[in-house]
């Protein structure tokens, strides 16, 4: 019995035996790549979906109110519908301007940031005032005034926050 292991260890496997073998992994290592992977084939672009930003930007439309009303509908917080509008402070321009969120919480958010250099800024672009978040506009917001608070919470139905 000894001698029948050491022939077999003495002759090895045959080169068209190692031949096959290796052909065979190659064949299957293949196919699992084409598994997992796919077909590299492009989408059709009625597929492909892109996401649109609800807040215009100043370049697509031309109406300044209808920009402000639209950018201020969406909380820059929380995202939610807005149920208040509220004068905020940039030291920045040490001048207030209008906000609307959907809570108290995130006016004092917003405020905190500006006053301390957080997420939160507004910079002028276009000859409009614009409130960034994380270097995204956020909203569009006109400077606080009686004017503008009354045309910002009749058009939008919110309240205004007095503290």
């Amino acid at each position: 019995m000894t001698e029948t292991i050491e022939n077999i260890k003495s002759e090895g496997i045959s080169n068209d035996m190692m031949v096959f073998i290796c052909v065979c992994l190659l064949i299957i290592l293949i196919y699992i790549c084409y598994c997992y992977l796919g077909k590299s084939e492009e989408k059709p672009k009625e597929e492909i979906k892109t996401t649109v930003n609800e807040n215009p930007k100043p370049s697509q439309t031309n109406d300044p109110l209808e920009m402000i009303l639209s950018s201020q509908r969406n909380c820059p917080v929380m995202g939610g519908e807005t149920n208040l509008s509220v004068c905020v402070k940039s030291p920045d321009y040490n001048s207030a301007f209008i906000v609307s969120v959907c809570c108290e919480n995130c006016i004092g958010e917003i405020q905190n940031s500006l006053n301390n250099g957080g997420i939160y800024k507004i910079d002028e672009e276009n000859n409009m005032n614009i409130l960034y978040k994380n270097d995204k506009i956020a909203q569009i917001v006109p400077m606080c005034s009686e004017e503008n608070v009354k045309l910002i919470t009749e058009n939008l139905n919110t309240k205004l926050y007095k503290n």
